[in-house]
Formats: C-alpha cells, structure tokens, sequence
C-alpha cells in the first residue's frame, strides 16, 4: 500500500497473508520488538503515527469534540480548566489530607 509520503517505507505488501494472521502477528511482534530493543511505548508511538499519517492527520470527529470542548483556547489556565470541567458536569474537590481508612 502507498499510503503516505514520510517516514521509512511507503508500505509492504502483507503477502502470503497466512504469513500475517492476527495470531501469528502477536507471537512475532513482541519478540521482534524484544530482538531490536523497541519498547512497547515506542511502538505504540510508531502505530499512532503511522494511522495519522494514513489518514493525513485529519481526525474531523475529535477536532470538533476538542473545540467544543476547549473552545479552541490555547495555554489554559487552571482556572479555565477547572471552569471547562464543571461545563462538562464534573464536580472538582481538592484534598487537603489523606483519608482515615488509608493511614
């Protein structure tokens, strides 16, 4: 597949697909990931970026909920933070001491 235009490879072709099943596909990629020293964070890192750019960074679902929500405010403050929750009916309440059946 020829899906984007940055990054390492444009794509491999998946064949012969019995090759890459899903259960054959989760026994080789953690030991591929354990052989090449990549932590599993990092390839999470690696697939969320891969899905932006198969999808040009353009997520028009979350944009809206973030604009919505957020109102398209930068560098919020904690006030603005604390006033974007309660709108979205959180209740806030700061914590003074540890509870009693915690000590």
């Amino acid at each position: 597949p020829n899906k984007g235009n940055r990054g390492g490879i444009n794509g491999m072709a998946l064949e012969p697909s019995f090759l890459f099943s899903n259960d054959i596909l989760q026994i080789a990629i953690p030991e591929m990931l354990s052989q090449t020293g990549i932590t599993g964070r990092q390839f999470a890192h690696l697939l969320i970026r891969a899905h932006q750019e198969n999808h040009q960074n353009h997520f028009p679902d979350l944009e809206r909920a973030a604009e919505e929500v957020g109102l398209k405010r930068l560098n919020l403050s904690v006030e603005d933070l604390i006033d974007i929750a309660k709108s979205m009916g959180l209740d806030i309440r700061w914590v003074d001491r540890a509870p009693q059946d915690v000590i």
